[in-house]
Order: C-alpha cells, then sequence, then structure tokens
C-alpha cells in the first residue's frame, strides 16, 4: 500500500492523509515565538530583549508576508516606546522632588515607589540605567528604612553623641529590614543653636540637602543628601556610605600620617574646595570619611554657606 494511503471498506476511494512539510513546522514554530516575544513586550516583560526577537524574526524571508508579523511591528514598539516615556517623565518629576526645597513626604515616596516599581514599568525601568541615573536606586533604599519605620519606629539608632546635650545635633541611622544601616537622618528640631554664627535652628538640614544638590555631578563627592519628612518629624537624611573610618586617624593612630598618605589627593583636594566655595565652616578630620578604594568623602555639610567667614576652618 503506498504511503499516506489508508484502506477504506465498501468499495470507497481511498482518502489520503496530508504529510506535513517540514518548512511548514518551521515557520509555525518561528510564528509562535514571534507571539510569545509580543506578548511579553506588552506584559512589559524584557521588553528591549521581547523587540530585538520580534525584529529578527520579522526580518526572516518566510515571515515576512505573516500576518502576525504586520500586526506585531505596528503595535509593541509604540507600546515599548510609550512605557519608556512614562519612565522617563516619572524619572524627571522624582529628580526635581530630590532636589527641590520642599520636603519630600512619606506618602511621596511610597507613592513613587508604587508607579516606578509596578508590574508593568519595572521592568522598563531596570533596562533604563543611563536615562535614569541614581534615582531609582535611592528611592529604592529610602523606600525601604521609611517602610522599616512604620513597622518598627523605634527600628532607628542614634548615633553616639548624637543627643543635643552631647553638643551636635541629633543624628540617627536609618535601618532596612535587614537591619542594614541605609541612611543617616538629622531632625531639624533637634538642631543646637548657636552652632555657627548665621544659622538657625531647623536650618543646617536645608544647608545639608542643598550641598547634595550643588554637587549632583559629584565633582566634591557630596553623598546623596534629600529633605524629608519621617515620624512626623523634617530634616535632611544622607546615604550612608561604608567607609574604613574618619581622618581622625591621623590624631589617634602613631602611624596616622603615614596611612593618610595612600588617600586620594584629588578627592582631599575636591572636598576642601567645596568647603572653600561654599564657606563650609564645619570640615574637622571627624567628618572626611576614609573609603576602602583610596577616596574620601566629606560629611556633616550642613554649616556650609554660612553669613559669615570668622568660623572657616583655614
Amino acid at each position: 500500500m503506498g504511503r499516506g494511503l489508508i484502506p477504506v471498506s465498501g468499495g470507497e476511494t481511498p482518502k489520503t492523509t496530508p504529510i506535513t512539510p517540514p518548512e511548514c513546522s518551521k515557520v509555525s514554530a518561528k510564528e509562535e515565538k514571534l507571539e510569545l516575544a509580543a506578548k511579553h513586550a506588552l506584559t512589559g516583560k524584557e521588553p528591549v530583549k521581547a523587540t530585538a526577537t520580534l525584529k529578527e524574526l520579522s526580518a526572516r524571508k518566510d515571515l515576512e508576508q505573516s500576518p502576525i508579523t504586520e500586526k506585531f511591528q505596528e503595535t509593541f514598539p509604540s507600546e515599548i516606546a510609550e512605557k519608556r516615556e512614562r519612565v522617563k517623565d516619572l524619572v524627571g518629576i522624582i529628580k526635581e522632588r530630590f532636589d527641590s526645597p520642599h520636603h519630600l513626604t512619606q506618602d511621596e515616596i511610597k507613592s513613587f515607589c508604587s508607579a516606578l516599581f509596578s508590574e508593568e514599568l519595572l521592568p522598563t525601568a531596570n533596562e533604563m540605567k543611563e536615562e535614569r541615573g541614581d534615582v531609582v536606586a535611592l528611592l529604592s533604599d529610602l523606600y525601604e528604612v521609611v517602610i522599616a519605620y512604620e513597622k518598627d519606629p523605634n527600628s532607628s539608632k542614634l548615633l553616639t553623641g548624637g543627643d543635643r546635650s552631647g553638643g551636635v545635633n541629633g543624628s540617627y541611622f536609618l535601618l532596612n529590614e535587614q537591619r542594614e544601616t541605609k541612611w543617616v537622618f538629622k531632625p531639624e528640631k533637634e538642631e543646637r543653636e548657636g552652632v555657627r554664627q548665621g544659622i538657625k535652628v531647623g536650618e543646617a538640614a536645608t544647608r545639608e540637602h542643598l550641598a547634595s544638590v550643588l554637587d549632583r555631578e559629584g565633582v566634591y563627592r557630596v553623598p546623596p543628601t534629600l529633605h524629608i519628612e519621617l515620624g512626623g518629624q523634617v530634616g535632611s537624611v544622607q546615604q550612608f556610605i561604608p567607609h574604613l573610618g574618619s581622618a581622625m586617624v591621623i590624631y589617634t593612630d602613631e602611624n596616622g600620617p603615614e596611612n593618610i598618605q595612600q588617600y586620594s589627593r584629588a578627592a582631599i583636594q575636591g572636598t576642601f574646595v567645596f568647603d572653600i566655595r561654599f564657606n563650609n565652616t564645619d570640615r574637622h578630620p571627624g567628618n572626611l570619611l576614609l573609603l576602602e578604594d583610596g577616596n574620601v568623602i566629606g560629611i556633616d555639610n550642613g554649616c556650609c554657606m554660612t553669613a559669615s567667614w570668622e568660623d572657616l576652618p583655614l
């Protein structure tokens, strides 16, 4: 009996079973893969990768006339472009709020996170590293400590000597739920009077924030600092930078003067240029942090831009 023939009783004419050509199966598999890539693009799952797959498949001759190809070529690039624009706009708004003199509220922080970290936009945001800068990372770290604080207001830790009677402004480590230190919070109400001429209680936090805004390009290596409301208190919050210690080592360690030589002269000079340019009157070894990579950063910039040069440590 010939291949593909099925015997039929009753003298009926035999019918043939169609044999699927291998090429037909290939086209079907490619179209299925194309459709899957398109669905991923629509749902926001790896949209850039999905678009690349879409372009690769649609370029194949055997799929050029596919109705699936035509449909998806018209639809998905515009879908992804729209998501990228939405992420760009949202990141721009968050950047403006980060730099605004008006403090950022807990509700705003959670609202921004809800929008940017949504299932729809997060994959696109993750792929837009250059456009988003460090906004996503900063917002994520801030959100973590806000959530931890709301669950346990006692989760923050008072820095050693951070009470007013200790002679410095109140400062608190802000921890996430994994007990990792992420930020240092300085409430305006716990600022001490008369620290520097021309600086009133509540103004140091604003100056600390402004120092960071002036150094958004990282020329002076000021840690990212925001102006926020947390637990009903307004203050500055500065990103915690892991470090080996402060430059106080040159006074407390007999090998200090030799050890300090290994650190970046350019970084130290950059901090001093900032201090002179913006009249920072509170630079001392205790607020120069030594990093493992040999760099140095200056913290505690709340006494910059004062009305007097008398306190400038020259």
